[in-house]
């Protein structure tokens, strides 16, 4: 019986008397899974043996020369890859050696566009990293310059504190010189231009001396975008 199996539709499957793979086209849900070969035979024991130890030997043998042929065609093909591998393999070494050796002859113009290529875009990738981080630090210092600053609080403060670097140069070392001698001591409260931002002294603020001197390249970079 083949019960659910699908009808009028070819399907693989083992006979019910020999038990070899058949393919079967069933029409009705009655039908037997019973190869051709096997139908004379299903009610005599002695012919059904000696059918089907023919059939498997058959069948033996058959699988064993195509397991014979595919295993040639295997080897061979093995063999001509190893040949095209090691052809390869001696083209990359000698490419190689063209390439690094500055005595050795010049490699193909294929060759040298494609190390060119590959050079200009590892440089592009390494100078676009290098671009973002510069970023990312420019855009932390302007934050900090906005902070350590005198005068007028916010980014306007920060873009009339100094023009130009050697301008805030002066003027840090000019702070410096007169800590030094006492000459710019003022009261408790002090003026506007005495005191940083974050509260401290201008002449006490490390932070303020060290930004002064980079204030320029800030708004610098700050203008570019």
């Amino acid at each position: 019986m083949t019960g659910t199996l699908p009808l009028h539709s070819a399907v693989i499957m083992p006979c019910a008397c020999c038990l070899l793979p058949t393919s079967f086209t069933f029409s009705s849900v009655s039908d037997q899974a019973v190869c051709s070969h096997c139908v004379n035979h299903l009610s005599r024991v002695e012919r059904r043996e000696v059918d089907h130890l023919a059939r498997w030997t058959a069948t033996l043998t058959a699988q064993r020369t195509e397991l014979q042929s595919l295993q040639q065609s295997t080897d061979r093909e093995a063999a001509a890859q190893r040949g095209v591998n090691a052809k390869l393999a001696a083209s990359v070494a000698e490419l190689i050696k063209s390439i690094s050796d500055p005595d050795a002859a010049a490699p193909p113009l294929p060759v040298r566009a494609l190390v060119q290529s590959a050079l200009i875009a590892a440089a592009e990738s390494k100078r676009d990293r290098a671009l973002k981080y510069r970023d990312i630090a420019m855009a932390a210092l302007f934050k900090l310059a906005e902070l350590h600053t005198t005068g007028a609080a916010g980014t306007a403060a920060v873009e009339t504190a100094a023009v130009e670097t050697r301008t805030a140069r002066a003027a840090t070392a000019a702070r410096t010189t007169a800590a030094r001698t006492g000459a710019a001591r003022t009261g408790a409260a002090g003026t506007a231009t005495d005191r940083c931002r974050c509260g401290k002294k201008a002449t006490d603020c490390a932070d303020l001396s060290i930004l002064d001197g980079v204030r320029g390249a800030l708004l610098s970079w700050k203008a570019s975008h």
